[in-house]
């Protein structure tokens, strides 16, 4: 069982409940479930990158005969967690925003024939969006500084 899902919604809820915007108590329920849709969208596995990186030595030792330094490697880790993270963000975005509209203007009409109202707590979701591209660049770099850690030669010696 992953424990990360678990702690990303109770984050959500705990966080969500901390408004100053004094809205109703049933925006504010709004608000955490919205917030809690992104997140779970969101989460991922940041241990699949690491592993990716790791299986990618042969790759970096090839890259390093060819001139490339650590440096660069890195940079370019780097860019590629930070990319696949801004896509990973926008994509839970889509859906959070999706299933929280539906939630709020379609199921409770039907359901509970009311509706409340649709407020994202813009600057949390962006903060944590900014938290999940610093974590997967930070993964990106911890894992390319252990696949790079043999030689280049010993890298690239399986293929020879």
């Amino acid at each position: 069982m992953r424990i990360a899902p678990l702690a990303a919604l109770a984050l959500a809820f705990a966080v969500g409940g901390c408004s100053e915007s004094g809205l109703s108590p049933s925006a504010e329920r709004g608000r955490q479930v919205y917030l809690a849709h992104c997140i779970a969208c969101h989460n991922s596995d940041p241990a699949q990158a690491g592993a990716v990186v790791l299986a990618r030595r042969r790759e970096f030792g090839m890259l390093r005969h060819l001139g490339l330094t650590r440096a660069q490697i890195r940079s370019m880790l780097a860019a590629e967690g930070a990319l696949l993270a801004a896509l990973g963000a926008a994509a839970g975005l889509a859906c959070g925003t999706a299933i929280s509209l539906v939630l709020v203007y379609v199921v409770n009409r039907q359901s509970f024939n009311w509706t409340i109202d649709f407020h994202p707590p813009y600057a949390l979701l962006g903060a944590l969006i900014v938290i999940l591209i610093g974590l997967a660049v930070i993964t990106a770099i911890v894992s390319g500084r252990e696949a790079m850690g043999i030689g280049p030669v010993r890298a690239v010696r399986e293929d020879w």
